[in-house]
């Protein structure tokens, strides 16, 4: 609270017949609500008064009770302490502005920091997935495609009729190239772009199912419809067809293949659905189509994964997974 005065007040009447019976009334202007009747006391002490401008009256009676016609006047100032003057206020006022604008520059500053921290840490690990995909494509995709056209050389030369360990070999290091391939795609920056990601998944089911003597159906959205992806969304999306793919030309005898791509919202659904024997997706045989294989990665991606399949009218594997990744793990619903 602020600071409050205590002062006495001493004053007479001028009526000298009997002065100890002389009567007063007073009033403090701006502090009293009405005037006081002190009796014969020609004193009055205040108590409590605030810093402030103040006017003290008092009027006398003589002894007969009759009071005088005018009232004496004085005026009362009460010097308030120096935190309670204006300029003091002011002062708290502009300290509490500046230590305001001052908390409030350290704290963006300091977002600003950590958002650029945030932004660099962002593009260096892009220059490093850069750099890993292409030294895989140099280093260990050159290699493995020099082992396959070794071993093609070694098996045109070879005498011992069958192809035998040296086809295998090029055999074997096709399938690691192949997988090399998808790797480096799903981990160069340059493939965040929806268009690369709808653009190489249309390719690798059409080169897939080239051989296929069915019908093949491939259903893909506008490149420019599809959102920007992360390389873990990427490689997901890459390995759940390869591995439904497979599926389908060696278990389902489908006369019929469908792959769709779609763009729900900010996710990414993609189906492969046939028209084979199906199987029950309970059972012991489902193990072996990678099935738990599929939703792991899915789950791991933040999407779902399911299968439907009846035996005999064939099978629909789908997963849907956000495009940015940042949903975090789902549990599995499927299988």
């Amino acid at each position: 609270e602020p600071s409050v005065t205590t002062f006495t007040l001493h004053f007479t009447a001028l009526s000298y017949t009997n002065p100890h019976r002389n009567q007063y009334r007073v009033t403090l202007d701006g502090f009293d609500d009405d005037w006081r009747d002190l009796g014969t006391t020609p004193e009055v002490t205040y108590t409590s008064v605030p810093p402030g401008h103040y006017t003290f009256r008092v009027l006398g009676a003589n002894e007969d009770g009759v009071w005088g016609a005018e009232e004496a006047q004085i005026s009362v100032h009460v010097i308030p302490s120096f935190y309670e003057t204006d300029w003091f206020r002011a002062l708290v006022v502009l300290l509490g502005l500046g230590m305001v604008t001052g908390l409030t520059y350290v704290v963006a500053r300091s977002r600003y920091r950590v958002q650029l921290a945030a932004v660099r840490a962002a593009q260096e690990m892009e220059r490093e997935r850069g750099r890993i995909s292409r030294d895989m494509h140099d280093e260990v995709g050159a290699s493995l495609t020099e082992i396959a056209i070794l071993s093609d050389r070694a098996v045109r030369e070879s005498s011992e009729g069958p192809p035998g360990h040296a086809g295998r070999i090029g055999e074997k290091a096709r399938l690691a190239l192949d997988s090399i391939r998808g790797i480096i795609w799903a981990t160069d920056p340059t493939n965040d772009e929806g268009r690369r990601v709808s653009a190489f998944l249309r390719e690798y089911a059409a080169d897939v199912l080239e051989a296929h003597e069915g019908r093949v159906v491939l259903e893909f959205p506008a490149p420019e419809t599809v959102p920007r992806t992360t390389a873990a969304v990427r490689r997901t999306l890459l390995l759940v067809l390869k591995e439904a793919l497979a599926n389908v030309l060696q278990h389902a005898g489908a006369t019929q293949i469908v792959v769709r791509l779609a763009v729900v919202q900010d996710q990414l659904a993609l189906s492969v659905e046939d028209d084979g024997g199906g199987f029950d997706v309970r059972s012991d045989r489902a193990v072996g189509h990678g099935l738990s294989n599929m939703a792991h990665r899915a789950q791991e991606s933040g999407g779902e994964f399911s299968v439907d399949s009846t035996p005999g009218q064939g099978t629909r594997v789908s997963i849907r997974v956000p495009a940015n990744g940042e949903q975090g793990p789902r549990p599995l619903t499927s299988p």
